[in-house]
């Protein structure tokens, strides 16, 4: 049987085939379809595929197995393109042998008279927090994992001012995939230092993973890898959950192997865009809240008592509990339903939710029901953004709502919903028919622009500055400021973001939009995504058959690399070297 052809497709798909076909001496249809395969499933967010077709493979000269220099490899049932395989066995090798490195030496005794200065080990329930601030000191790898409102950037701040303080000398870089969510961070550090009264001397600004490694222009070449690795003794990154396998392997290739990498995310987020699923994929190798027996004989003078296993790494410790929603808030019952893959009981929580409840579903299945729902959300909000008396207080209003759409195609989709509020905000005669620019238009920046402080996620809004004139005005760490439209880089309207675009970021309330006929894009990840994007109130649309289909629906990428971590499947020289391989 051949590998799944999976939809979307890539308009290099077809001559890469042909082009690999042709090296063939035997099986050139096998190839063919293979190598088609392949370039989709990269598209689609796989790192590989399974097949039964390795034996045509091999014996048409195209595909090698581990240590062949062969355009696709085929190993353990799965085939890869070259440069996937590559990436995957760096990240793996990379990771394993952080795994299984000794721990770092520091005084837990001082360390817990030191948290609990900072509030925690307070109660006699496992403090998770301090467990991964434990953790982050002694491991040379660990994940803190957790959702929105579970306290990943303040347990990241209080490790960073215990390493400053029980570690001096160590060389921290901070980083995140994007502008946007390196900027955040260090924003939220900021404030959690300046709360809990830390001193933590000058600490490196948090950059984007590309200019961390030095990234080129075309993003193609990094001045920082094997050869010049980052001059840092440990590496922290937030929102790991959006990192790729590529840019994953290239920030491995440019450590040191004696420097420490902590990763902060959710692995029950949406994956990254790009192919890959490391995060998901080493927490399912290391195990969660998996501890050693050395690990947790240490923290139990702190009165914790932790599950011990042979297996166990102390890397994965995740944050469980919410401190955004109270335990009788029904985000706080339903989210755990929808990570757990309960997926009927979940349906039915969203059923029976009383009138008036903070989360809503509503079973909206064609656009004339849209229709009413969007012209509900006018009048409820943007009638009041209108009314707002400066662009402080419009752009207050904008970090209070928003709409997330599962798609971006289609009525329902991002673009079309986009539309239907720019005819709702014409019909109410704030803008002209075919005006780009208009009082109040919010605004999605698409590229980062460092020079002018913004970065692809950045919300801002079209609001008249002092003199009339309309300026596109953004919220940073020095406060509010405006540009002049011509000013800015790429950008689109944004009354509605697609969930995808949402993460990272959190509004007062949302309004979640499904298709209504069930979708691939539509799994259980990304409407835990889209309802954990709301601080106090979310509703959702959504047809029912739509809605239990998703709430059904698993997204699976094809990788071996959380087998590789566990049993260590050898690159082409023993260990992978893609930095050095051009494919």
């Amino acid at each position: 049987m051949k590998p799944s052809l999976p939809t979307g497709g890539s308009r290099l798909a077809q001559p890469f085939a042909e082009f690999l076909a042709g090296l063939g001496t035997r099986h050139h249809a096998t190839v063919r379809e293979t190598a088609v395969a392949l370039i989709e499933a990269e598209a689609a967010g796989h790192a590989c595929l399974g097949t039964t077709a390795a034996a045509e493979l091999l014996a048409s000269g195209v595909a090698g197995t581990p240590g062949e220099l062969k355009p696709l490899i085929c190993v353990g049932g799965r085939v890869y393109l070259r440069r996937m395989f590559l990436h995957e066995g760096d990240v793996a090798a990379a990771l394993r042998a952080r795994l299984h490195a000794p721990d770092q030496p520091v005084d837990f005794a001082a360390v817990r008279t030191f948290l609990r200065a900072c509030g925690f080990l307070a109660t006699a329930d496992t403090d998770w927090q301090a467990v991964a601030i434990a953790a982050g000191l002694v491991r040379p790898l660990v994940v803190v994992s957790g959702g929105p409102g579970t306290g990943k950037t303040r347990t990241a701040a209080v490790l960073l001012a215990a390493i400053r303080q029980f570690q001096p000398g160590v060389r921290v870089a901070l980083a995140a995939p994007t502008g946007k969510a390196a900027a955040r961070l260090g924003e939220s550090l900021a404030q959690t230092w300046s709360a809990l009264k830390l001193s933590v001397g000058p600490v490196p600004e948090p950059m984007t993973l590309h200019r961390l490694l030095g990234a080129s222009a075309d993003g193609r070449r990094f001045r920082h890898g094997p050869e010049n690795p980052l001059a840092a003794d440990l590496v922290l990154v937030d929102e790991a959950s959006m990192v790729d396998l590529a840019l994953m392997s290239r920030l491995v290739g440019a450590l040191r192997a004696d420097t420490r990498l902590v990763l902060l995310g959710d692995q029950d987020q949406l994956a990254s865009v790009e192919a890959g699923y490391v995060l998901g994929d080493l927490c399912a190798a290391a195990g969660v809240n998996c501890f050693s027996a050395g690990f947790a004989e240490r923290l139990r003078p702190w009165g914790v008592e932790l599950p011990v296993s042979s297996a166990g790494n102390s890397t994965v410790v995740e944050l469980r509990h919410n401190h955004r929603f109270g335990a009788d808030h029904s985000l706080a019952r339903l989210v755990p339903l929808i990570r757990a893959g309960e997926a009927q009981r979940a349906f039915d929580a969203l059923a029976n939710l009383p009138a008036g409840d903070a989360v809503a579903w509503r079973p909206v299945g064609d656009g004339e029901a849209l229709g009413a729902e969007l012209r509900a959300a006018f009048e409820r909000h943007w009638r009041n953004r209108w009314q707002a008396p400066n662009a402080a207080a419009a752009l207050a209003q904008l970090r209070n709502f928003q709409i997330l759409c599962a798609v971006r195609r289609g009525a329902f989709g991002r673009d079309g919903v986009n539309e239907a509020c720019e005819a709702l905000v014409e019909a109410a005669g704030q803008r002209h028919r075919g005006q780009v620019w208009y009082r109040g238009r919010p605004v999605l920046i698409t590229a980062n622009a460092p020079h002018l402080g913004l970065f692809n996620g950045d919300l801002g809004l079209a609001w008249p500055g002092a003199d009339g004139a309309l300026q596109v005005w953004f919220e940073g760490p020095d406060g509010l400021r405006g540009l002049v439209p011509d000013r800015l880089p790429a950008h689109e309207t944004a009354f509605a973001l697609t969930v995808h675009k949402s993460q990272g970021s959190e509004f007062g309330e949302v309004l979640v939009v499904l298709p209504p006929t069930p979708s691939p894009v539509c799994t259980r990840e990304l409407i835990y995504t889209g309802l954990t994007r709301a601080r106090q109130r979310v509703t959702l649309l959504a047809a029912p058959g739509a809605l239990k289909a998703a709430l059904g629906s698993v997204s699976q990428r094809t990788s071996g690399l959380s087998e590789r971590i566990k049993l260590g499947i050898p690159g082409p020289t023993g260990q992978s070297s893609s930095s050095k391989d051009p494919n």
